[in-house]
């Protein structure tokens, strides 16, 4: 289970570039289809390059507490990398 949710989105982009794949040959591969894949493998690679989370920059448990609020209302995320 773990494979599955840590690389959610590249199976879900997998999932869709075939989806389009089969699509396409099902109207007996138009002139441009390549252009499409490769736009539309364009698109899922530059969505996964902008939307991956970022590693913290700090470890220690002060460093980030001496950033934490600072007088602000704060969102934290957990994320486990087990």
């Amino acid at each position: 289970m773990f494979f599955f949710n840590h690389n959610s989105f590249v199976i879900l982009s997998l999932f869709i570039w075939l989806v389009a794949v089969v699509a396409l040959r099902q109207r007996g591969w138009p002139q441009p289809s390549w252009m499409i894949l490769a736009g539309l493998a364009a698109v899922l690679a530059a969505a996964y390059f902008l939307f991956r989370p970022a590693s913290a920059t700090s470890t220690e448990a002060a460093e980030i507490r001496a950033k934490i609020g600072q007088g602000m209302p704060v969102l934290l995320e957990f994320q486990s990398q087990n």
